[in-house]
């Protein structure tokens, strides 16, 4: 009888451990998952960024004033010699929507595009699902947007904010990161 019951626990025993090394392993797997979708999102938050970075910090470089032509919440265009060729350029940065990026399975990620002079619009995927501009002037003082007429004068600061989130989620919560600048360009 008593080898009976030291079988029977043995057997339950074996089975939470067994459970347990079961529900670890998928623990770890899932966080395997998470840390690597967070990774991804932050390198694409970096290449954002630096793309960003680059032309917005040569806004107005070599360029006639006023240097930004149209500033609205989702984009804006603006001149530089962005090249450093001695040729003043139109760059447009905006947004897309949501429906543009069908492929992934993001249903919020949509386009950044850059388009330079008249040439076509060049969409990246960074899996960016919120992007707003907001702009300032001298004193700080955020303008109504979309700014307009003497007022792009005005335009001394602007501020990019962006969501970055992954493009796939791990148990239906996707990687986001949160990511703002303030660019004072130097030839506004």
């Amino acid at each position: 009888m008593n080898s009976m019951f030291d079988i029977i626990s043995s057997s339950i025993i074996g089975s939470l451990l067994m459970l347990s090394i079961f529900a670890v392993g998928s623990n770890l797997s899932e966080v395997s998952y998470r840390n690597t979708f967070d990774y991804t999102v932050q390198l694409a938050v970096t290449d954002f960024s630096q793309t960003i970075e680059y032309d917005f910090n040569k806004i107005g470089y070599r360029a006639p004033k006023p240097s930004i032509t149209a500033a609205e919440s989702t984009g804006i265009t603006f001149l530089s010699d962005i090249t450093n060729t001695h040729t003043v350029a139109t760059i447009r940065y905006y947004a897309g929507d949501e429906t543009e990026l069908p492929g992934t399975q993001n249903p919020h990620d949509l386009p950044l595009y850059k388009k330079v002079n008249n040439g076509t619009a060049v969409p990246s995927s960074y899996g960016l699902t919120y992007m707003k501009f907001r702009y300032y002037d001298s004193l700080g003082t955020q303008l109504t947007v979309p700014v307009t007429g003497g007022n792009l004068s005005k335009i001394k600061s602007i501020k990019v904010e962006a969501v970055v989130q992954s493009m796939m989620p791990v148990d239906s919560t996707y990687s986001s990161l949160y990511w703002e600048r303030t660019f004072f360009p130097k030839n506004l």
